[in-house]
């Protein structure tokens, strides 16, 4: 799970060259591709995501959060990669 791939800027951006009536996206293009994103609670889940995300991060601080769940479950295997120290983001 790349961060890029979770700004709701990239997202439009892409969405924008989809929907791009000519060869280059225009300020028009990347505004619809905001309101769809907009329209089907993209900000919101973005939103939900980060919040979840520093709880999960917070609680590691105080407990071993990963240990809660079977080894290698995929719960496991996202919670190791969201407190690896290594990790930027």
């Amino acid at each position: 799970m790349a961060s890029d791939r979770l700004e709701l800027d990239a997202m439009a951006d892409a969405l924008a060259e989809w929907i791009a009536t000519g060869s280059a996206v225009t300020e028009e293009d990347k505004e619809r591709a905001l309101e769809a994103l907009a329209a089907i609670g993209v900000p919101e889940l973005l939103g939900s995501l980060a919040m979840a995300e520093r709880i999960l991060r917070f609680g590691n601080s105080f407990h071993y959060v990963p240990a809660f769940f079977a080894d290698w479950s995929p719960e496991q295997k996202y919670l190791l990669w969201l407190t690896d120290p290594k990790r930027e983001g």
